[in-house]
């Protein structure tokens, strides 16, 4: 949490302006047999505070950016 208050915008770090965050996907083969079989798996990377987290399920995307923007203050008009 950034526990962070402030009434102007333009004085933020530009991470809590305008965060960036890279999404990375990969197929995981089940076995070296088959690598048909498997799954997609991922992480999602919040570029400024080096936090990385990972998912195996592409659903969970949303979640993780939606946890990391709700304590960020809106945007300035």
């Amino acid at each position: 949490m950034l526990g962070l208050v402030m009434a102007e915008t333009e004085n933020l770090p530009l991470d809590i302006e305008r965060p960036v965050f890279v999404v990375r996907l990969w197929w995981e083969p089940a076995s070296e047999e088959n690598e048909k079989i498997g799954e997609w798996r991922g992480s999602v990377e919040r570029l400024a505070l080096g936090e990385r987290r990972f998912f195996r399920r592409l659903a969970d995307i949303p979640e993780i950016l939606g946890a990391q923007l709700v304590d960020l203050p809106p945007p300035a008009e």
